[in-house]
């Protein structure tokens, strides 16, 4: 994906069912993003999920 300048691809937690970037939502404009990520999940090992800082350093709720 190319993705345009001051745009953001979205990608929804569940990839085979979602409706993201990839498809109906397209490239998300940088003003109409509101909020902040508290907590980034990830799948680690398969089965077990950790999570992570947020991007400012500080620890999510």
């Amino acid at each position: 994906f190319e993705v345009p300048e001051g745009h953001y691809f979205m990608l929804g937690d569940n990839r085979d069912n979602a409706s993201d970037s990839r498809f109906m939502v397209g490239f998300v404009p940088y003003e109409n993003l509101v909020g902040k990520a508290v907590r980034l999940f990830w799948n680690s090992k398969g089965t077990e999920y950790s999570s992570r800082q947020t991007l400012d350093g500080s620890v999510g709720k």
